[in-house]
């Protein structure tokens, strides 16, 4: 928001240098992002914070430099005369929505005359990025600007009855706002009305059916507290902000209502612009009482690790005109002023008392630790393991929002999850909580691909959501994501280039099993929709199913205009962080030789290695040291179409003696009956 050098001097004389204050006010948290000079002024352009409704203003931003700076404010004239007309016999104000609307205020103002403004009011505005219109108009903008309170002027004689209603909307009913659209509003929407239609929406812009115009004549001018919720949620289900709603949607000052008022007929009667009408009608059924909280002293000094002497605490506050009255040696009861509505709780307090003590006075120590080290929990340092093996293998961590779009989430989720869905998201491609880590993944792998980068290798640990019939909450999930495209490793002059295929991305995973100890890793084939049918395996530990991976279906890459092929893994930490490990056992290296034997077998297509393995493992022969595939034959001419031929190699040995021929003979014969008779093999 722009700022006024000369503007702000009008309320706080301020005595330093342009940069200096930039730099103090930074400090304090209004960020001060540039300093530009116009004319003999300067404009500062400063980044104000949600939560600081109350610095949108001249009035604001001064409040705190005079804080700051330990000097007095000097707020503008109010003054002005009236005419012997009742402000109250010319308009009947009817607030029948006080849930929405607390405060409602108005004054009348005769004989208007509509004129440009004179030039000193044109600078002012355009200076703070304003455009001027016209005398009346600039005002209620000037004072908007000054005070931080916005106003709307209606045309007295277009509203019909001189009836003014503030209340909700009705269904359908329609409005064209000055911007020359016309809307159609809902029955949650507040507005305000005449006798038969709709004039403006409550804090957010006016009608064109009510709109100063140059036969205006009478006006009323509007000043009112609006809630913030509701003015937030008019605007965006009409996509319409104005700075009037900007406002609004951060909470105004409602004791201040009056102010901008005589504000606004002081600077119409010094322009000539009119008469003002006695008298101000006031709209107000249940008064807002002052909010009060407390503060302790000893907190303070606690939470901010430095002394701060309690007659300084008092110095500071004040300063921030906030009224604090003694309750005991250590703590004061604490009225906050109407226009600070971030402030509820004594944190608050004591983050104000921070801020104008000044950061750079709170020295940096480390705190007081009397506990003992009774260590991480075990899940805690698994997962830090986790992230340093996938991080020696060669890969990258990605942070996603937990945010996604539903659309790509579904292409990825399986059929038993159930999306949460978000009931305010910040983005229609925000909707839903992620039932799945791969979404975000390929995102981030077709990102770098679109700027040239064709080699990723990724991987993400957060948690997944879905909904579990039966249950109120919905479940989370501690989940590895794994992703990788393009070549296995950068180019090297010596070595030529291989693609990442489906057995580098098993390698990796069993690299990361065997880095824990955990065992009975198996693959399994498996028919996911979203990967390739010849290219995806459900993972288990322990025969329980804990993953799946696979190569990513080129139909889903197509649509993600993806070039390239995509491996894809996603595991259930829950699982493996609480599994028990396997002690890692050590064993001297062999001083036999090993015996090596290969067999070919022809299987069925559907047997898996993994089941070949636990059926040679379970003859319990302790002379079978290994077992490895090392050739594997789809078809041939001797190949039957529904068999596949797998070569097995063999090493026997025995670990106290020299094997002989005829031991690795009959062991050798024993596995290969084993696997006729359970895996229905024949010899090649």
């Amino acid at each position: 928001m722009r700022y006024s050098w000369n503007w702000l001097k009008s309320f706080v004389n301020i005595d330093i240098e342009t940069q200096e204050l930039a730099d103090r006010l930074s400090m304090v948290g209004l960020g001060v992002e540039s300093i530009s000079s116009s004319g003999d002024d300067y404009i500062f352009d400063i980044e104000i914070t949600p939560n600081r409704g109350d610095c949108l203003s001249i009035l604001g931003l001064s409040r705190e430099i005079a804080a700051l700076l330990g000097k007095k404010m000097t707020l503008p004239p109010m003054t002005y005369t009236e005419t012997k007309k009742k402000a109250g016999d010319l308009v009947q104000v009817k607030l029948e929505a006080p849930d929405l609307c607390p405060r409602y205020c108005g004054k009348v103002v005769k004989g208007v005359k509509i004129a440009p403004s004179p030039d000193w009011l044109v600078e002012r505005l355009l200076a703070v990025g304003l455009r001027p219109i016209n005398n009346v108009v600039d005002i209620t903008n000037f004072v908007l600007a000054e005070l931080g309170h916005p106003l709307h002027a209606f045309d007295l004689g277009s509203v019909l009855g001189h009836e003014v209603i503030v209340r909700r909307a009705r269904a359908g009913e329609k409005i064209r706002t000055i911007d020359g659209v016309e809307r159609v509003l809902e029955s949650d929407m507040l507005i305000i009305a005449d006798q038969n239609r709709p004039i403006a929406i409550a804090g957010v812009m006016g009608g064109t059916n009510s709109e100063i115009t140059q036969k205006t004549t009478d006006i009323f001018i509007e000043s009112a507290y609006f809630d913030p919720p509701s003015v937030r949620r008019t605007s965006k289900k009409l996509n319409l902000s104005s700075d009037a709603s900007y406002r609004f949607e951060r909470g105004t000052d409602p004791h201040a209502l009056t102010k901008a008022i005589e504000r606004t007929c002081h600077l119409i009667q010094e322009l000539g612009a009119g008469e003002i009408c006695s008298g101000v009608i006031d709209t107000h059924p249940q008064p807002l009482q002052p909010r009060k909280t407390w503060l302790r002293s000893s907190r303070v000094n606690s939470l901010l690790g430095v002394t701060v002497e309690k007659r300084r605490v008092e110095q500071l506050l004040t300063r921030l005109n906030f009224e604090l009255q003694r309750r005991d040696d250590d703590s004061w009861t604490v009225t906050i002023p109407s226009y600070r509505w971030d402030i509820e709780k004594e944190i608050d307090l004591i983050e104000e008392v921070a801020r104008l003590y000044g950061y750079d006075q709170i020295p940096s120590t480390m705190p007081l630790w009397r506990g003992q080290n009774a260590g991480a929990p075990n899940w805690v340092e698994r997962e830090r393991l986790i992230r340093r093996t996938m991080i020696a293998a060669g890969y990258y961590e990605v942070v996603n929002y937990t945010f996604v779009d539903d659309n790509i989430d579904r292409l990825f989720r399986l059929e038993a999850k159930q999306a949460v869905k978000l009931q305010n998201p910040i983005a229609e491609q925000m909707g839903i909580l992620r039932t799945s880590l791969l979404p975000a993944m390929v995102s981030n792998l077709a990102w770098n691909i679109n700027r040239g980068i064709k080699n990723i290798k990724l991987f993400e640990i957060g948690k997944v959501y879905h909904l579990v019939k039966g249950k109120k909450r919905p479940e989370e999930r501690e989940t590895l994501g794994i992703a990788a495209t393009g070549n296995f490793a950068e180019h090297y002059w010596k070595d030529g280039e291989r693609e990442f295929d489906f057995y580098d991305l098993k390698g990796v995973i069993e690299f990361l099993f065997r880095r824990f100890g955990w065992e009975t890793l198996s693959f399994a084939p498996d028919n996911i929709d979203f990967y390739h049918p010849a290219g995806v395996a459900v993972i288990r530990c322990n025969h329980r199913p804990i993953g799946h991976m696979g190569m990513l279906h080129p139909h889903i890459c197509a649509q993600l205009e993806i070039p390239q092929s995509v491996y894809m893994a996603q595991l259930d930490l829950e699982l493996l962080l609480k599994a028990e490990a396997s002690l890692v056992k050590f064993q001297p290296l062999p001083k036999f030789p090993a015996i090596s034997r290969d067999i070919s077998l022809l299987f069925d297509r559907s047997i898996s290695f993994d089941a070949i393995t636990r059926w040679i493992n379970s003859l319990k022969e302790d002379i079978i040291s290994e077992v490895k595939i090392y050739d594997l034959y789809h078809q041939g001419d001797n190949i039957p179409k529904d068999k596949v031929s797998i070569s097995l190699n063999i090493q026997f040995r025995h670990p106290q003696r020299t094997l002989t021929l005829e031991e690795v003979a009959r062991a050798q014969e024993r596995l290969i009956n084993l696997l006729k008779e359970k895996l229905n093999a024949e010899p090649r």
